[in-house]
């Protein structure tokens, strides 16, 4: 989890990443298992309104296909009613000719428009892209100063560790040389079986405490 901090604005020399082709960030891979459940409110909206960009974007691209499906269709029809008109006198067709006009006027209207909505695409997606990358390159930078001094703490815990380690290694090892020691001169006092005895007498106090 990020946590807030002072904001600070980045600085990002656009022509240069434009240069390096970055890529849609929330189609990327590495961006979304590392952000996708940790971004703030402001990385949560530049989400959104540039996935909201890129349905429109299919969607229009959508929409004109259509139009131009049905433009094609107009046309033919056009035609078919023309040659009626023109070599079969067939004057009770002229009202839907001016309909069939009046679509393919409405269609290139359409079109002429989904066209140029189609071109600004580009430009307000990489805009919306790049506020999110700066977003994310200062909330990086702001987790990654946190982890570094989590980081420090946590090797200085290591460290302290490490070295009551080693002073429990050492009373350890004083602390079984005395009972060989004591043990070797027990046994060199009393003897084996005597020492034997003597365990069972304080193995025998102790269970009866």
């Amino acid at each position: 989890m990020f946590f807030k901090r002072q904001q600070k604005n980045i600085n990002l020399d656009e022509k240069i990443i434009k240069k390096s082709k970055v890529p849609i960030l929330i189609h990327d891979i590495a961006w979304r298992q590392i952000f996708k459940k940790n971004m703030n409110r402001t990385m949560e909206g530049l989400s959104k309104e540039l996935d909201n960009l890129l349905k429109e974007e299919k969607e229009t691209q959508k929409k004109i296909q259509e139009r131009n499906n049905r433009k094609n269709t107009v046309i033919k029809l056009i035609l078919k009613i023309s040659e009626l008109i023109n070599s079969k006198g067939r004057e009770d067709a002229i009202e839907e000719l001016e309909k069939a006009k009046d679509e393919m006027q409405q269609l290139n209207t359409e079109l002429e428009e989904l066209y140029q909505r189609l071109e600004s695409f580009p430009f307000e997606i990489e805009r919306v892209n790049l506020a999110l990358l700066k977003e994310t390159v200062r909330v990086a930078y702001t987790d990654l100063n946190k982890s570094k001094d989590q980081l420090a703490a946590t090797e200085g815990e290591i460290s302290k560790l490490r070295m009551k380690l080693d002073v429990l290694r050492e009373e350890k090892e004083e602390l079984t040389n005395k009972v060989d020691s004591l043990y070797t001169f027990l046994h060199a006092m009393v003897g084996h079986e005597e020492m034997e005895n003597i365990d069972e007498q304080l193995e025998n106090k102790e269970d009866n405490k």
